[in-house]
């Protein structure tokens, strides 16, 4: 039943709220949902795999960019455009907000997957 459970707070234009292992964070400031979908579409043709930045002090890495939207990966693994791809359409269903969206996708591994603004 936790899993089921969702914790939402609304403040002004801030909208936080928790599902499982999707954290979302939409904002006024948020990428606009039309670069979501471009981006996501970006990623799911996309053939390789995109590496995680082993230099950097966050672990992150922007994968891609279309117009206000970016999706980023944070941690040590590697992975596909079609499974970053589905990754950022998970964030951008559970986070669509006022045509916005932003959010963060906790993997099981301890990665995580983030739709955030380019």
């Amino acid at each position: 039943m936790e899993e089921l459970l969702s914790k939402a707070l609304s403040m002004g234009n801030f909208r936080l709220l928790v599902l499982g292992n999707i954290t979302c964070e939409t904002t006024d400031g948020s990428p606009e949902i039309a670069d979501v979908t471009d981006v996501i579409n970006y990623l799911n043709g996309h053939a390789g795999t995109f590496e995680p930045d082993i230099y950097a002090s966050s672990k992150c890495r922007t994968v891609a960019n279309v117009g206000s939207a970016a999706v980023a990966m944070c941690g040590d693994e590697g992975y596909s455009g079609t499974d970053l791809g589905k990754d950022a359409l998970d964030i951008q269903n559970e986070c669509l907000n006022d045509g916005r969206v932003g959010g963060t996708k906790h993997l099981d591994n301890g990665d995580r997957i983030e739709v955030i603004h380019s």
